[in-house]
């Protein structure tokens, strides 16, 4: 007997028949369920809109993305000068 089911291979042992373990690369992969379909096919979904979704970008004269100012202080009134 050739088998995937441990309980099947088990029963098969302690009835004395010849067993083996099927190797997985014969086994069927498992369908999905209609649950499962659906939220794969809307989280693809989800992804197309998120993609169209515009990427603004600000680009300096540098081709940098971000600008670095330095703040000196400054005062104007004469006690200070």
């Amino acid at each position: 007997m050739i088998s995937s089911d441990n309980n099947l291979l088990l029963k098969a042992k302690e009835n004395g028949l010849v067993y083996r373990k099927m190797p997985e690369t014969y086994l069927i992969k498992e369908e999905l369920s209609e649950e499962k379909k659906e939220i794969k096919a809307l989280k693809q979904e989800l992804e197309q809109y998120k993609n169209r979704q515009p990427k603004p970008a600000i680009r300096f004269s540098n081709s940098e993305s971000r600008i670095f100012y330095f703040i000196v202080p400054f005062c104007n009134h004469p006690q200070h000068n």
